[in-house]
């Protein structure tokens, strides 16, 4: 995943408009960065293609309040059909790796697999065309580039008495709402191993990671929680993508007429093992989150 593109010098008693305005600009520079990487088919590129534009999408979100209403929905109506098209790849990239990772633990059942190897491999062979549609329609993302530049232009312009706050008093507004949303999910994992659960868990982590990301150049010791959140973040993806990858296979063998074959109960058993292993890690992860230790970090950051 690559690094976040940051503005730099940006002062804490900077005005929120003004920053939100630069922010912007520098995801704009963060997404043309990875868009060749990813246009060519690589999946790496693709992932840090949309990481980029999740970044700006939550940017949009965070900076709301300070933008032109307008010009912000018609930004954040491209960004989405971006990180649409982009997840459509991403996602199968990501279970074909979990699927190799499978079939090297579960050998017996790697011809079993076969078929769903390949209706994934040419789904992915589809989306990434999609996707390449999608870019050129937006003339190679310079569509996207003009709506985020007139954006940032006009988001400078605008006087409102929410766009003279200061930016360190919007990053404490924000983190701490984020990070409520957090405390208020953290105890419902550790009842039970539940899908979705896991998936309103994670998501709410991941946007308290995004939300931190724009103040770590201002605010330094912001760092150390962030590191935090970022490690909770990847434990709770990972376990996603088996919870995901589990129904899948399962799904397969169902509608193959495999479901009560050796093949079918070696591969089941192997994923709801990997399963159970992620699941007790990601609940450990999770508990740094609740600790006295972690939120002092982060008011430390904030004050």
């Amino acid at each position: 995943m690559g690094k976040p593109v940051l503005p730099q010098n940006m002062s804490l008693y900077r005005p929120a408009g003004q920053a939100a305005a630069a922010f912007l600009l520098a995801k704009r520079k963060e997404v043309a960065l990875y868009a060749d990487a990813a246009m060519s088919g690589d999946p790496e590129g693709v992932h840090d293609l949309r990481v980029a534009v999740k970044r700006l999408r939550e940017a949009l979100r965070l900076f709301s309040k300070l933008l032109p209403r307008r010009l912000r929905a018609r930004a954040l109506e491209l960004t989405e059909q971006c990180n649409d098209a982009l997840g459509r790849v991403r996602d199968l990239d990501v279970l074909l790796g979990h699927l190799q990772w499978l079939e090297e633990h579960a050998p017996a059942a790697v011809e079993a697999l076969a078929n769903l190897r390949e209706t994934w491999q040419e789904q992915r062979g589809l989306a990434l065309e999609d996707l390449l549609a999608l870019w050129r329609r937006f003339k190679d993302g310079a569509r996207l580039h003009t709506r985020i530049t007139k954006l940032a232009d006009a988001t400078t312009l605008r006087t409102k008495q929410l766009q003279r706050l200061p930016l360190e008093s919007f990053a404490y507004l924000s983190i701490r709402a984020r990070a409520r949303q957090v405390a208020e999910r953290l105890t419902a994992l550790q009842e039970k191993d539940d899908p979705a659960t896991l998936h309103r868990l994670r998501i709410a982590v991941k946007r308290l990671k995004y939300t931190m990301e724009p103040f770590l150049q201002a605010l330094p010791a912001l760092a150390e929680p962030y590191a935090v959140v970022a490690k909770v973040q990847e434990a709770a993806g990972l376990t996603h993508d088996y919870d995901v990858l589990e129904a899948a296979v399962l799904e397969h063998f169902r509608t193959s007429g495999l479901r009560r074959t050796r093949a079918a109960r070696q591969a089941l058993e192997v994923l709801r093992e990997r399963r159970a292993q992620l699941y007790a890690a990601t609940r450990q992860e999770m508990k740094t989150l609740a600790r006295p230790q972690w939120h002092q970090a982060l008011m430390y950051a904030l004050d």
